[in-house]
């Protein structure tokens, strides 16, 4: 499935730091994605790498909103993003 942007659709595990991406879609259980849809992240989103811990370790997000989320890499790994191509 190709993206607006162009880019084949990922998952937020698989941005390095300093990468921007919009939110596509949460494939998360229902009370993880309503917490994370409290913290303002919700598809449509744009968001930033802004740190990663070693060996699978939690990974930090910023939002537009300027809120700063930490989240598990399994949580990550079940965020579907597509790449800004307008870094």
């Amino acid at each position: 499935m190709k993206t607006k942007q162009g880019d084949t659709p990922l998952n937020l595990s698989q941005l390095r730091v300093g990468e921007k991406a919009r939110i596509m879609t949460l494939e998360l259980p229902q009370g993880i994605k309503l917490k994370l849809l409290s913290y303002g992240l919700a598809p449509g989103d744009s968001i930033q790498v802004i740190a990663r811990s070693p060996l699978k370790g939690p990974i930090s997000i910023q939002t537009f909103q300027d809120e700063r989320i930490a989240l598990r890499f399994a949580q990550a790994r079940s965020i579907s993003v597509a790449r800004d191509m307008a870094q």
